[in-house]
């Protein structure tokens, strides 16, 4: 006895081939740039860089840096990152790999983040700009200015 064929729609049987599923260049050009357009639209934005006053750099410093070095502090903080709070300087080098330098004073990551929580007590983030100053005044009173070898000395 023999079966009725299988109807897969309304006008397709079992015997039929399979539909194509072969796209031409432009409906693939089509599917990327709806792709790209989706990823770029549903993208998070970055977080609005925050640039303090030298005033409010001089008021974090002072809780942290002896008072004659202040100054200096905002000069130096203003050279480094245009006292923008949210600054990174990042690369790769060949001898000690990655490097990420954060915040206002330009604090290495890699090198001072372990030293930041000790000194704060608790868990920090590097672009804190009370955090980046204090970690800074602790680098400084390890080594003083040449920590900062260019904008440490203008």
């Amino acid at each position: 006895m023999k079966h009725p064929p299988i109807v897969y729609g309304t006008h397709r049987t079992l015997d039929d081939p399979p539909p194509s599923t072969s796209y031409d260049l432009a409906s693939w050009a089509v599917v990327l740039i709806v792709t790209l357009l989706l990823a770029v639209a549903l993208a998070p934005t970055p977080a609005r860089a925050e640039t303090l006053t030298r005033d409010e750099v001089a008021e974090i410093a002072s809780h942290y840096w002896p008072a004659r070095e202040v100054p200096r502090v905002v000069r130096t903080a203003v050279c480094e990152s245009g006292l923008d709070t949210h600054a990174v300087s990042a690369g790769w080098d060949r001898v000690f790999g990655r490097y990420e330098y954060l915040s206002l004073m330009q604090v290495e990551k890699n090198l001072w983040q372990a030293h930041a929580d000790r000194i704060m007590g608790y868990p920090t983030d590097l672009r804190d700009p009370v955090v980046n100053i204090a970690v800074s005044a602790f680098i400084w009173s390890n080594g003083g200015w040449n920590h900062w070898p260019v904008c440490g000395f203008r």
